[in-house]
Formats: structure tokens, sequence, C-alpha cells
């Protein structure tokens, strides 16, 4: 599983626009802890994840607008 959640960080400048990541990726491109991840989204610096059934994703799009804006 790790490598493919590695293989999401590195190729995250390529994915779609809307693909949606584990919080293992956000981790990852934001070089932030899980903790520090869901701060960052009850303070507004991320934006809200999506749910599909039990799983939890953030959209791609949305991080990236909110990562050029460097809020984190």
């Amino acid at each position: 599983m790790e490598s493919k959640h590695a293989a999401l960080i590195a190729g995250f400048d390529s994915l779609p626009s809307i693909a949606r990541v584990p919080i293992q990726v956000v981790c990852g491109v934001t070089g932030r802890s899980r903790a520090s991840v869901w701060r960052d989204v009850i303070a507004g610096r991320l934006p809200q994840p999506v749910k599909i059934g039990h799983s939890t994703r953030w959209v791609v799009c949305s991080l990236r607008a909110a990562l050029s804006k460097e809020v984190v």
C-alpha cells in the first residue's frame, strides 16, 4: 500500500483534477501529519474531504487550489 501512496505523491502534479486521494497522499504532499491535516481542514486552510462509502478522500483540484495559496 505504501508504494501506491508514494507513486500518487510523486505524480501528484500529473493527476487529473477530479482524482480523489487519501489522507496519506495529503500528508505527503503537504509535509504535515494526519493530525495537522485535520487541524488545517477545521481551520479552513485545506479543503473539506468527501466521503465515498467508508473512505475519506480529498479532490485533487481543491488541494491544488489550497496549496497554490501557500496557506499550509
